[in-house]
Formats: C-alpha cells, sequence, structure tokens
C-alpha cells in the first residue's frame, strides 16, 4: 500500500546571512579554508521564521531572522594556533604527584592521553596537531621534567560523526611519529569499552594543566580533581543542560559545584582509578562555565567511541595496541564435564546471570563475518546503535580475505550497515554472515546489494532477522509495507562537501541519521523506514549559505515518490515527513 494520500511532506527553505558573534569556531579550528572566493562569511544553521503553504502537499518556509538556536555552549579548549588556551583549567583540585598520570600529553592548549605506544586520544574540537610536536607524560607546562618526552604528531584523524554544533563524537586520534615509553612509574592506562560505565555516582579522576578557578591564575604544574559521574535523566533536567547530552557523552561534577574542569583542559582524560590500572571512560568536552551549581563538566564517553578507536588504530595504522583485537571476548564454551567414575567431580559453582551468547548480563554477542571479492577495497561496513553511536566497523580490506570481528555489546537496537564504493555490491566469492548470540541473522553470498545494504539486529521494534535493505539506485529502502514508510536520501556533494550537515530526527526523539563531514564531490545514500505512526524532521542544512552547486544535489524519495531533487537550499532545508504529521 502506498502512503501517498497519507504523506505530509513539508519543506522549510533557509536563506543565507552574514555570520555573528555566535559562530562556536574559527576556520582555523575547523581546518577549513580561511577564505572562500565570491562567498559571503559562513554561518551556522539556525530556525525559521513562519512561512507560507505553496500546496496542500508541500508547504516552503523562509527564514525571517537570526535568532539563536539554543544559548551558546563553551567549548573547553581554543583555537591552539592562537591564544594558547590556558586561561581556565581543574578547578578544585590538587596538584598531582609527578608519575601519578605517566599518560598524560600537553598539547599545547589542550590535552589528551596515550592510549597505545605511538597513539594519542584528544578532543575533535581542539583541533589539527598534524606536524606538531606534543609532550608526553608531561608534568609542567611545555616541559619534558619529570621523564616527559617531546614527539611530533604524523597523523591526525577526526571522528567522522563529530558535530561541531552539539559537540557530539567529540574525539580525535594523533598517531606519533615514534613509539614512546615514560619511565618512573608503574600506572597503566587502559579504554573503557562498556555502556554501563561510568554509574551513576562513580569516583572519576579529571586532570590537566591549568588555573585553579574560572578566570583565575595559571598553573604549571598537572592537576586533578575527584568529581562523580551524573545520570544522564539528572544532567537533562531543565535546571542543567535541558537535554543537550546525548548518549555519546556523560557529565560529572559534585553536588553545589566546586569542582570540575574548565578552559584549556580538553581532550584531557577522566578516568576510573583503582590502584595503579586506570580506566579512561571519557574526554573533557564542553560545559556552561566551570564549576557552577547545576552545571556540570561534560565529558565525550569514550565508549562510544570504541569500535571507531579500534578501526582507525587497529586496522589502519596497524598498532600494536592491548585494546585491538576486538572488545569484550565472550568467553569460551564450558568445558565437558568428567566422566562419571568416582569420584564425581563437584559440580561448578553458580554463575551470575549473563547476556546472550556467554556475554555479561545486559550484553548481546555480536559476530560478524565478510570475505571480500576481488575488489576488498571497495568493501567497507559499520554497526550502529538507533542513537548513532558506532560500535564496530571495518574498512581498508585486502580482496579475497576473510575478516571476523565478534564482541559484546550492550542489549538494543543496531543496524549494521555493508557498503560497497563502486555500487554493485560482493561479487559471486564475497560473502558474509550476521550471528547474534549464536543465531544467524543474515548470511549473504555473491549479493548485488548496490552501493549499500543495512540489516536491523537486537532489540527492535518489528525485529532484526530479516531486515536487510538495499541501497542501489533505486531509492529502495523498504516495499512499503503498512507498517514501515521507506525512506532514500541521495547526496551528491559539491567542491565544498564540509559544508553540509544533515540529521533525521523522528518526534519520539530517535536520532536516525545525523552525518557531516562529508567529502568533496562524492555520493552518499541513507536509507531507513520509518513506522507509519511515527513523523521525523529531515534537515539539511548549508554552513555557507549557497546550497549544493551543480552537479551537487540532493534527492528525497519517500515511499517511491520523489520530493526533492536539487541542490539549490540556500542555507538548508527541512522536510516533514509521515503518515500523520
Amino acid at each position: 500500500m502506498k502512503y501517498s494520500s497519507l504523506l505530509v511532506v513539508a519543506l522549510l527553505q533557509t536563506t543565507a546571512y552574514a555570520a555573528d558573534q555566535n559562530l562556536r569556531r574559527t576556520a582555523v579550528e575547523s581546518n577549513k579554508p580561511l577564505e572562500k572566493p565570491n562567498k559571503q562569511a559562513p554561518h551556522k544553521h539556525q530556525p525559521r521564521g513562519a512561512g507560507k503553504s505553496q500546496s496542500g502537499m508541500v508547504t516552503y518556509f523562509t527564514m525571517d531572522g537570526k535568532t539563536n538556536m539554543k544559548e551558546k555552549k563553551e567549548k573547553k579548549g581554543s583555537n591552539h594556533d592562537g591564544d594558547d588556551g590556558r586561561d581556565n583549567r581543574i578547578v578544585g583540585g590538587s596538584q598531582s604527584d609527578p608519575g601519578e598520570f605517566p599518560y598524560y600529553v600537553d598539547l599545547g592548549g589542550c590535552g589528551g592521553s596515550l592510549i597505545a605506544p605511538n597513539v594519542v586520544l584528544t578532543a575533535a574540537h581542539c583541533g589539527s596537531y598534524q606536524g606538531e610536536s606534543v609532550v608526553v607524560g608531561a608534568y609542567r607546562y611545555d616541559s619534558t621534567a619529570n621523564n616527559a618526552v617531546r614527539v611530533s604528531v604524523s597523523a591526525d584523524v577526526q571522528h567522522p560523526n563529530y558535530d561541531d554544533f552539539t559537540t557530539a563524537n567529540d574525539f580525535r586520534l594523533l598517531r606519533l611519529a615514534q613509539d614512546v615509553t615514560v619511565g618512573g612509574s608503574n600506572v597503566v592506562l587502559s579504554i573503557n569499552e562498556q555502556f554501563s560505565r561510568p554509574s551513576n555516582g562513580e569516583d572519576l579522576t579529571v586532570l590537566g594543566l591549568g588555573t585553579t578557578s574560572e578566570d583565575g591564575n595559571e598553573a604549571n604544574i598537572l592537576r586533578d580533581v575527584v568529581v562523580q559521574a551524573i545520570s544522564t535523566s539528572t544532567c537533562n533536567q531543565p535546571i542543567s543542560y535541558g537535554g543537550d547530552i546525548e548518549d555519546n557523552m556523560f557529565c560529572a561534577g559534585v553536588n553545589g559545584g566546586g569542582k570540575d574542569s574548565c578552559q584549556g583542559d580538553s581532550g584531557g582524560p577522566i578516568v576510573i582509578r583503582n590502584g595503579n590500572q586506570h580506566v579512561q571512560v571519557g574526554v573533557v568536552s564542553w560545559g556552561d562555565g566551570c564549576a557552577r551549581p547545576n552545571k556540570p563538566g561534560v565529558y565525550a564517553r569514550v565508549s562510544s567511541a570504541f569500535g571507531w578507536i579500534e578501526q582507525v588504530v587497529c586496522d589502519q595504522w596497524n598498532v600494536n595496541a592491548d585494546f585491538c583485537g576486538g572488545g569484550t571476548t565472550p568467553p569460551p564454551p564450558s568445558p565437558t564435564p568428567p566422566s562419571p567414575p568416582p569420584p564425581t567431580p563437584t559440580p561448578p559453582s553458580p554463575t551470575p546471570p549473563s547476556g546472550g551468547g556467554g556475554c555479561p548480563a545486559g550484553e548481546m554477542e555480536f559476530d560478524f563475518t565478510i570475505r571480500t571479492d576481488e575488489w576488498g577495497w571497495e568493501t567497507s561496513w559499520e554497526a550502529t546503535r538507533s542513537s548513532g553511536s558506532k560500535v564496530a566497523s571495518g574498512s581498508n580490506y585486502e580482496s579475497n580475505r576473510t575478516y571476523r570481528k565478534n564482541k559484546c555489546i550492550p542489549e538494543a537496537c543496531y543496524t549494521l550497515t555493508i557498503f560497497d564504493d563502486y555500487g554493485d555490491g560482493l561479487s559471486s566469492d564475497g560473502n558474509y554472515e550476521l550471528k547474534v548470540n549464536g543465531q544467524v541473522v543474515e548470511s549473504k553470498s555473491g549479493i548485488d546489494f548496490g552501493y549499500e545494504r543495512s540489516i536491523d539486529f537486537g532489540s527492535c521494534s518489528g525485529g532484526g532477522g530479516d531486515g536487510g535493505s538495499d541501497g542501489g539506485g533505486s531509492g529502495g529502502g523498504g516495499s512499503g509495507s503498512s507498517s514501515c514508510l521507506p525512506i532514500t536520501l541521495n547526496l551528491r556533494t559539491d567542491d565544498y562537501g564540509y559544508e553540509t550537515d544533515l540529521f533525521l530526527l523522528t518526534d519520539t526523539g530517535e536520532l536516525v541519521w545525523n552525518a557531516n563531514g562529508f567529502a568533496d564531490n562524492k555520493d552518499y545514500q541513507f536509507s531507513t523506514c520509518l513506522d507509519s505512526s511515527e513523523c521525523a524532521t529531515l534537515d539539511i542544512f548549508d554552513e555557507w549559505g549557497d546550497g549544493i552547486e551543480s552537479p551537487g544535489y540532493i534527492k528525497l524519495v519517500v515511499d517511491g515518490t520523489t520530493y526533492f531533487n536539487g541542490g539549490d537550499i540556500g542555507g538548508g532545508i527541512v522536510f516533514r515527513i509521515g503518515g500523520n504529521c
């Protein structure tokens, strides 16, 4: 059954306008060119004003002002190419001991952590450090005292889903030119992959180089402070951050304020300490002021980016890191009981409840195997939660090789998407198999799925199982059943792909798509199936305000009908999609 008679699609079209003082980063910080010929100054996406109806099916709205979408958030770092960013740092803490945090990295305006012999984890909003030098094991600002080592950065990768507006996925990886060993300490740092950590109220230690109060005096020696993890529901209350905290973030602070990280601490680690074993659960990201009541620090949640970190560090850079080789490995099957002869073996002790596939309670076993065809470099894949966080991925494959990823992940709804750059899927010698808790969800060989194929699995409404959908050029995301409204968006970027951002958000709050940082002159496709009882907003915006230049375009197909095909969107365009919106 088609939904054409029920479908309501509203388009809101924006016009370009000049930037104001509320832009949240500079061109240097975002690695974008400072000038672009024949352009006005860039702007950020803003709410639209009232518009007028053009037809019963499509309504256009144009912007009538520059009202701020929401209060500007204050990131805890500054442009390291300009001011040294050392104006606001750890608040309410104390001076660290030499060797207490040997993994701390001084980036000169931001912090970081050494998570592998030649890899530093920091915040995306700190900007690129490629070609610059950093100090590993830093104890004093810009100093190699106390066994610290100065080393140059040879590669720099920002999280592909980093959003400068919301500060979501605020992660950046730096590859050092050489392995670094910091002497004088037996402290070991690992990175967290468990979504359940940190737990509400758990003690965490955050550290950095800087002042001891908001707008206070500088401090040249590393400092740390103990704060407590705060639940997302508490942090999202109106008195606090009013819904700005996403799944890839968490809050930490103390009742009444007074202890916090602050500007200049950005990118540094927040850890759980157990003797000399430290587990990094977050990256200093942003906050409203420093140590204010009801305004705790906000941190990028490391577990939400663990799959991406694995993909870059282990698969792309081939680094010998402790965490390479998968996440929480399911325990092996219990050994077969011995034969009956006496004495009778003592039965095993009771075990705590567990999740599926031998995983801990609340988790399930993800097991994906793929064999590439003759063009292995064309193939990549990723598994994401319905919230958009990536839990596993793979790319840069060789031809005619078999690859497997097996790990425990939290019980939730996920989508596995397999991509083919050429658009012809896997040839006859390629195949894949997805298992969840040991049960086959989908197994295919020699399948021409076009540019991508998506498979839902886990705790999804409507179930996973045979939920695969091909992403060829026909706009298929399903076949238009009584419970599913297929939506396909094709995007061809212009010479300035980085200007385009988009998201698809349901009225119930599920973030279905959230993408930015596009490459220039490249094709992208997004497909999903919207529940027929839901309404959703598809928001596409252009940072410079001049739309997508030809031959670039966007094409929206809903239930087989094309509702938009072109690039003249000015500052942006918004679609309202659903049967009863």
